[in-house]
């Protein structure tokens, strides 16, 4: 959903696509709107701004809302596109994007055609909008999940503890390959705070 204002002053949400009238803003010449008759889509109208080394109009206070809104009814116009757009980003895995965390390229994104809704990363670590359909390298994540796991080994006698440990990482070994668990795995043992793997408890008598 991209932003309009109409001749009352109030703000309303409609489809992007929808052709409209549209208000570029030129900050170099004391900030001022300039409204388009041509109707554009929300997309098309950002170009036509941009390609004129402009932008579309931002409102940010009560008296320019009054000085766009007065240009709209001097024209008989009833609304036209500003720069608003609500503009929703998610990670494939459907976490949301925080906005001020990515660093886009200059530019960007930009949504070319309407048809720009994947993200791509470049060699400068900037990132940028591209069609989906485009083709590129890829990242994948992979998710590791870590598991604790304690044991007790009983023993009569003095433990050879790196014959334990291989003993115990075959037995784990196995018994995953048993239940036919497609993962890798990966053991590592938690050194306690005396510099020792296994902490020795006497039997009780």
């Amino acid at each position: 959903m991209c932003g309009v204002i109409r001749n009352t002053g109030k703000w309303h949400a409609a489809s992007c696509d929808e052709p409209k009238p549209f208000f570029c803003y030129d900050s170099f010449i004391g900030g001022k709107f300039i409204i388009n008759l041509a109707k554009l889509s929300w997309s098309d109208a950002q170009r036509h701004c941009r390609s004129k080394n402009i932008d579309l109009s931002t409102i940010n206070d009560i008296i320019e809302n009054g000085i766009v809104t007065t240009i709209l009814k001097l024209g008989l116009i009833t609304e036209a596109w500003i720069g608003l757009s609500k503009n929703l980003w998610l990670w494939s895995d459907q976490s949301k994007v925080t906005w001020l965390s990515v660093n886009w390229a200059d530019g960007q994104p930009d949504n070319a055609d309407g048809n720009e809704k994947c993200g791509f990363v470049n060699e400068t670590g900037l990132i940028g909008d591209e069609a989906c359909s485009h083709t590129l390298p890829f990242f994948c994540t992979k998710y590791v999940k870590i598991q604790i796991v304690r044991f007790a080994v009983k023993s009569s006698g003095l433990l050879n503890e790196s014959a334990v440990m291989e003993a115990i990482e075959k037995k784990m070994n196995q018994i995953l390959g048993d239940q036919q668990v497609d993962i890798e795995s990966n053991i590592t043992w938690r050194v306690q705070p005396d510099g020792q793997i296994f902490q020795r408890q006497e039997r009780d008598t």
